[in-house]
């Protein structure tokens, strides 16, 4: 029994699919878990980079574990992401194309013993992305923006 190629075959009730309608149902549902995923940043192998989307913009939040952690420079892409003479717990930036750096540097309530947590928020799905630690306040994380 031959239908058209674009239509779901029947056979002792399993279906056969046609590579182009599993094609679109992958796609369909790769989508859907994108949705799901807040967080845009995806480690690269081997590396301690960071890939995401161009043109999507992206929160990173600090965690205090001793003492508080806060950002007080961040550099991405040519941009200041801190206003001078602040301190800030929540920056945002625009993934760029091609691989640019993120250059922060923290401040920390517990001088050189404070530590806490660099992340992407993605609300509950927050994700880590590196640890911080008060002797070593400056950070540089490499973004590929694809």
């Amino acid at each position: 029994m031959l239908r058209d190629a674009r239509q779901t075959y029947t056979d002792s009730g399993a279906q056969f699919l046609t590579a182009a309608d599993r094609a679109a149902a992958v796609s369909e549902k790769n989508i859907r878990l994108e949705s799901l995923m807040p967080c845009k940043l995806v480690p690269v192998p081997n590396s301690s980079d960071f890939e995401g989307p161009a043109g999507q913009q992206v929160t990173l939040i600090t965690t205090d574990h001793i003492g508080m952690v806060l950002i007080a420079k961040a550099e991405y892409a040519g941009n200041q992401l801190v206003a001078g003479g602040q301190a800030v717990n929540r920056i945002q930036l625009t993934v760029a194309p091609g691989p640019k750096s993120l250059k922060i540097v923290f401040v920390f309530s517990a001088s050189t013993t404070g530590r806490g947590e660099l992340r992407e928020d993605g609300g509950a799905d927050s994700q880590f992305l590196r640890d911080v630690a008060g002797d070593e306040p400056f950070q540089l994380i490499r973004i590929i923006g694809k």
